[in-house]
This record gives C-alpha cells, sequence and structure tokens, in this order.
C-alpha cells in the first residue's frame, strides 16, 4: 500500500498482474491517496487459488478481501477492462 489518505483499490484486467495498474495510476495527480495494486486470483504472484474456478469466485474473494480489511473505510474502486466489470460487481454486492 502506498500513499495516505482514502483508499484507491485497483484492480487490473485479465491475465495481467498489479503492474498494469500501478503504472497507469501513479501517473496521475494520486499523492493524497493510499493505493493499493492487488494480483487477482491465480494472476501475477498469487498463491492457493485451487478453489477458484470462475468469475464468482473471484468477486466473492475481492468481497472477503474488502470486508476483512477495510471493512469501516470508504473505497474508491478502479478497474481496468476485467478488473472494470470486477468492480461493477462488487459495487453491486458492497
Amino acid at each position: 500500500m502506498k500513499g495516505n489518505g482514502p483508499l484507491i483499490l485497483n484492480i487490473h484486467g485479465l491475465l495481467l498482474d498489479h503492474f498494469c495498474m500501478h503504472n497507469l495510476v501513479e501517473k496521475c495527480d494520486v499523492n493524497h491517496f493510499k493505493r493499493l495494486y492487488i494480483d487477482l486470483p491465480g494472476m501475477g504472484k498469487t498463491t492457493n487459488y485451487d478453489d477458484i474456478i470462475s468469475a464468482d469466485d473471484i468477486l466473492e474473494s475481492l468481497i472477503n478481501f474488502i470486508n476483512k480489511n477495510f471493512s469501516n473505510e470508504k473505497i474508491i474502486i478502479v478497474g481496468e477492462s476485467y478488473g472494470g466489470y470486477l468492480a461493477r460487481g462488487l459495487m453491486s454486492q458492497l
């Protein structure tokens, strides 16, 4: 996690990793935000994702992650491509 202030949760696209979002977002004026760049299950350097077999499973894992770590925070969700699709799912569930 980088920075201070409200949290921006960045979700990358399919078959990518967090670096694609990092390179995009860090070019913006985001110094007054906390930024978290995650790797989706099965992508990047993630491990222990054998139970993930569908988009619903990925969405559920994101919901659980957010509820466990940021349940009392307002979060800005930014998604690129497939990450945007998941961001829409998160907004309908949280």
